[in-house]
């Protein structure tokens, strides 16, 4: 494996590493064809992402696969002024353990390598049944409008119906107690977090596409808000031309996918089938269990 990536669009690439980063704490490389594909699967295993990119000066090489820490990665890459290309390449070295270099060429003659350890690993691969799902279509910036007032809250609950989208600030009463009282992510008291409830609804009409094939009296779920949300400030960053929002029901896989001209990124992620509560008080809404995503690893 032998990768040159020009000034031109390495932006997007060490911007899709970040994203990546805030995903998993590891990264599984494939590099194969005319692409090199990076893959991250959350810790409790309920969200994957996966970048494709296929921008290079050149690419050389048998086709290659590894795993390697994300926090190295996004290290190496923070700063990228003067640099002119990055070249990806793996060392040739009969030693026992064998290293991805990154070499980052910058003005002035001045060369930057960072030798990264890898291992084998299992192909990360997850897969969207995109059969009689609906389908909602906008440029990134109208799910980010959508969300950019949404803190303080680790899900979100999406109550789908035909002619709008509504997402609210999501609180589970049993997550916060075996926490101990706080919640995951803001690490707030989880009475502080239920006592502000953020909801956000826009109309069919705002988006390019609006396919809902759900039931007439529509549809809940509840799924993760961090991941979305690494996933929005990537879109935004390297301007995504459009962002899609896939998915059939709660309890069923959710897919975003977005795509920019030499690169396209999906976020898989489970879902738990949200419903209204039976007390009826203050639109809360109570989880049923999610079943298994058809996420898997592969080797």
């Amino acid at each position: 494996m032998d990768v040159s990536i020009a000034a031109a669009h390495l932006k997007e690439f060490a911007q899709a590493l970040v994203c990546l980063g805030k995903v998993g704490h590891e990264l599984s490389l494939v590099c194969g064809g005319d692409a090199l594909h990076v893959r991250a699967l959350n810790s409790a295993k309920s969200a994957f992402m996966a970048v494709r990119f296929s921008a290079f000066e050149s690419l050389e090489g048998a086709d290659f696969s590894c795993t390697i820490l994300a926090k190295p990665v996004v290290t190496c890459l923070r700063s990228l002024r003067r640099v002119t290309r990055l070249r990806i390449y793996l060392e040739d070295d009969a030693g026992p353990e064998p290293h991805l270099v990154f070499q980052l060429i910058g003005a002035h003659g001045v060369v930057r390598c960072h030798r990264l350890t890898i291992g084998d690993g299992e192909v990360l691969h997850a897969m969207f049944d995109d059969a009689g799902a609906s389908r909602f279509v906008s440029p990134p910036v109208t799910f980010s409008a959508l969300l950019e007032h949404v803190h303080g809250t680790d899900e979100l609950l999406a109550v789908v119906r035909p002619d709008t989208l509504r997402l609210k600030s999501y609180h589970n009463p049993a997550v916060a107690e075996a926490r101990g009282g706080r919640s995951g992510g803001s690490g707030r008291p989880a009475n502080l977090q239920k006592a502000l409830q953020t909801e956000m609804s826009i109309a069919a009409t705002e988006f390019d596409e609006y396919h809902y094939a759900g039931p007439p009296e529509g549809l809940q779920m509840v799924f993760c808000f961090r991941e979305v949300k690494a996933l929005m400030s990537f879109c935004d960053s390297v301007e995504a031309d459009h962002l899609a929002m896939s998915f059939h029901a709660g309890s069923r896989p959710l897919q975003f996918a977005a795509q920019k001209d030499v690169l396209d990124v999906e976020l898989i992620m489970s879902t738990m089938e949200g419903r209204q509560s039976a007390s009826g008080g203050g639109g809360g809404v109570a989880a049923a269990e999610p079943t298994p995503s058809s996420m898997s690893n592969t080797g």
